[in-house]
């Protein structure tokens, strides 16, 4: 399926202010290859050779990143996925407040791409990056979810997302335990975000979310077993 045309003419706009960038087209295939280059006053502080394939369902897929000249190493710890190479530029729930479908590609550009090599800089000179920065896979949506709730707890914000399910629960009491009605409280703000974050996505972050619950109950459970079966194993003397 080939790219709308809306979309190929706003990439090509985009090329305007960032020309060392070049766009490829090869029947249904678009991508972008070149020169990523960070500047300060006008002076050059790093240079990234990047490639940027832009996927045929784009804009509901986020254009794949990926760097080219080994400038960064392929590590989850640098937000680079180890085996394809492609590079983590947010997490996916937070897509919607960062880069929201309806967004131009210069705005994709312009902040979350930019971020990324900004904090990969950085790194390069620090050994590590600026505060703030999240950490790679469920641990990174955990950070975004505690901190879009104000909360410290990664089983509240499980037991918010799922009471908020159904618009039939907005009268009964948010789990966040502010003795608060939902619909008064965390209501909103997930009414919000699972409006805005594709249904894939939402689903597959609750359900990362129980499958956490469920290995961290399971691991308690192990452990309490345990240390029954030492106390019944141990003999009286041992005691003495």
């Amino acid at each position: 399926m080939a790219l709308k045309r809306r979309y190929l003419e706003d990439i090509e706009k985009s090329l305007k202010q960032y020309s060392g960038l070049n766009l490829i087209v090869e029947g249904n295939e678009v991508s972008l290859k070149g020169q990523w280059s960070l500047e300060q006053d006008g002076i050059v502080l790093q240079t990234y050779d990047i490639l940027i394939s832009i996927p045929e369902d784009y804009p509901v897929c986020v254009p794949i990143v990926y760097e080219t000249g080994g400038k960064i190493p392929r590590k989850m710890d640098r937000h680079i996925n180890p085996s394809s190479g492609d590079a983590c530029l947010f997490v996916e729930d937070e897509r919607w407040e960062i880069w929201p479908i309806g967004a131009s590609f210069k705005e994709f550009l312009d902040v979350p791409l930019r971020n990324f090599f900004i904090y990969q800089a950085y790194f390069e000179v620090m050994g590590h990056f600026p505060q703030g920065e999240r950490s790679h896979g469920i641990i990174g949506k955990i950070e975004y979810f505690l901190e879009k709730f104000n909360l410290d707890s990664e089983d509240t914000v499980l037991n918010i997302l799922m009471t908020a399910e159904s618009p039939s629960t907005q009268n009964l009491l948010c789990p966040c335990g502010k003795s608060r009605k939902l619909k008064y409280c965390h209501g909103p703000v997930v009414h919000r975000m699972k409006t805005n974050i594709n249904s894939e996505i939402w689903n597959k972050t609750i359900f990362q979310l129980k499958e956490r619950r469920f290995e961290r109950r399971s691991h308690s459970i192990e452990k309490r077993m345990k240390i029954q079966e030492d106390f019944f194993n141990t003999s009286p003397l041992d005691i003495l």
